[in-house]
């Protein structure tokens, strides 16, 4: 009964997670170019796809593998560090192309992703103090973040879109690229947070730490 359960919870999750993989993946190469005006960016949908592809097969490995399974772990942490850039990671760096059009400027930031994917293993305390800062911030630097944060982001899409309005008439799109930016930043260090909790939970803790 149990296997049939399982079973009917994978390929529910396939059906919604097809639904859901077209859906990010066609949003994310959307790039506005003018006023009212959009071209489509072939190689972030292709980078959204291949993010999506990891995220939603480590779902369902997830939920085949046992819980304790070392297996079940590297499907987890695989979940953890894809969900944003899957999701929405890759539209807002889709977002910063839209004014900077340039692999120098897009590659270092796509490359965050990376750097938040491994920080647990190079180097477990700055992604243990990264994870707490995002909750409850005890720095000052941390403090000052996170209500910069909450006091700009009711007005950050009205801010957004007044800067592309002005930008617009002289053919440009800084707004979105602004706004995409600091959500960038946002993911990143959101990604940076959900490796560690992944990374808090490895099979080996136990035996190595505890």
């Amino acid at each position: 009964m149990n296997k049939q359960k399982e079973t009917s919870e994978v390929i529910k999750y396939i059906f919604v997670g097809v639904i859901v993989l077209a859906v990010t993946v066609s949003l994310a190469g959307v790039t506005p170019t003018g006023p009212k005006k959009i071209i489509y960016n072939y190689f972030s949908m292709y980078i959204a796809l291949g993010c999506n592809v990891i995220f939603f097969m480590s779902g369902i490995a997830y939920r085949i593998y046992d819980e304790n399974n070392l297996m079940s772990w590297i499907s987890r942490y695989l979940i953890s560090i894809t969900i944003m850039p899957a999701v929405v990671g890759i539209a807002c760096l889709n977002l910063v192309y839209a004014s900077f059009p340039f692999w120098k400027v897009i590659a270092p930031l796509g490359a965050m992703y990376v750097v938040a994917a491994v920080l647990p293993f190079i180097n477990e305390k700055l992604s243990a103090t990264l994870h707490t800062e995002i909750f409850a911030p005890r720095s000052c630097l941390g403090r000052v973040i996170a209500m910069s944060v909450l006091s700009l982001a009711p007005i950050a899409g009205i801010f957004g879109a007044f800067l592309s309005g002005v930008a617009e008439r002289h053919g440009g799109t800084i707004g979105y690229s602004l706004m995409g930016l600091v959500f960038h930043f946002s993911f990143v260090w959101g990604t940076i947070s959900m490796a560690h909790q992944a990374w808090e939970r490895r099979p080996w803790k136990s035996s190595n730490q505890e």
